[in-house]
């Protein structure tokens, strides 16, 4: 089915949101650490970063949200920034008023005392 035959098809593209955890020293992805995205204060939709730090959300309509890091891998400091995201109608994906694609979130590991 073209966009083009089923017009409420085309309305409700998605896009995903794809960024980096990564560890703030040596600039190497991180596995584990869970976010949260959330519209109107209600929480959408959870992911983990993988083993290379990618984390995707991968079906976001055009809209405001909130990002959260709800859980730092084991070893981190907790990330307690709130995130801004914006897709936009034609697909253009910004965090807190950055492109989204190359955005990347650190961690600092714990002292370990």
């Amino acid at each position: 089915m073209s966009c083009y035959e089923n017009r409420s098809y085309c309305d409700r593209l998605t896009y995903p949101l794809v960024f980096k955890k990564i560890d703030s020293a040596t600039r190497q992805g991180l596995p584990n650490a869970a976010f949260e995205i959330y519209v109107n204060g209600c929480l959408l939709a959870s992911q983990q970063s993988d083993e290379n730090g990618a984390v995707i959300f991968p079906m976001l309509l055009p809209s405001c949200y909130t990002m959260l890091e709800v859980a730092a891998p084991q070893g981190y400091l907790p990330n307690h920034a709130q995130y801004h995201v914006v897709v936009t109608n034609r697909g253009d994906i910004f965090i807190n008023e950055s492109a989204a694609y190359g955005f990347t979130i650190e961690n600092t590991q714990e002292e370990i005392q």
